[in-house]
């Protein structure tokens, strides 16, 4: 039963992306704070117990992601990738959290909410967490400046499940970031009957000012 729902899910996505005019490609990055929450027993050492909760740190996400929607759809589906690297303090000791995810993203105008799950999880560096599993979740806005970019912020929940122990929970962060837009590969016959999210919508600069 679970195949066949995986299946039809498959197919459905395939027959959206080959009768869409065009997938869309676009990356974005940017920066902000972040907070990361529940960080025992996930940052313990052999030597040393985190806190509960670590000091404000520096969050940076990467995103490469496509829009395979049809152009005349006012819903938007994007699938991507992304990295979210995230750091915080506890007992004078620094930690980070990294997680490389598969994206899926629902947008709505210029509001857009994602969610992704992954096993490529970092902390402290570039040591593996062996066994664990992450997910994200994300809400964003998007300010567009040109047809070529746009200017966005955005809030991230992460929480990492390791052994049946869910730590960190959550790995927060907020911020800002730019969307550069990389062109189009086109799928079948073009349609030009609507607007894929790149499209220039008269907004200009972080005011919102119109030509």
């Amino acid at each position: 039963m679970r195949v066949a729902r995986i299946g039809a899910l498959v197919s459905m996505s395939i027959a959206s992306v080959s009768s869409a005019h065009a997938v869309e490609f676009y990356n974005e990055f940017g920066g902000g704070v972040s907070q990361i929450s529940g960080a025992t027993p996930f940052f313990d050492s052999s030597t040393a117990r985190a806190p509960a909760k670590l000091g404000r740190g520096l969050a940076a996400t990467f995103t490469l992601a496509g829009d395979v929607s049809r152009s005349s759809n006012w819903v938007h589906f994007h699938l991507g990738l992304q990295h979210k690297y995230l750091t915080g303090t506890g007992s004078g000791t620094s930690h980070s959290l990294q997680a490389t995810y598969p994206l899926l993203r629902v947008e709505v105008k210029r509001l857009y909410f994602g969610v992704g799950v992954t096993p490529f999880v970092w902390k402290d560096g570039l040591t593996r967490a062996a066994g664990s599993i992450a997910g994200l979740g994300e809400v964003g806005f998007l300010f567009p400046i040109t047809p070529e970019i746009a200017f966005g912020t955005h809030l991230a929940l992460q929480a990492v499940s390791t052994s049946g122990a869910q730590s960190p929970k959550p790995a927060a962060d907020v911020g800002f970031y730019f969307r550069l837009y990389l062109g189009s590969i086109r799928f079948g016959k073009a349609d030009d009957s609507g607007g894929s999210s790149s499209d220039y919508k008269g907004w200009r600069y972080f005011k919102g000012l119109s030509r």
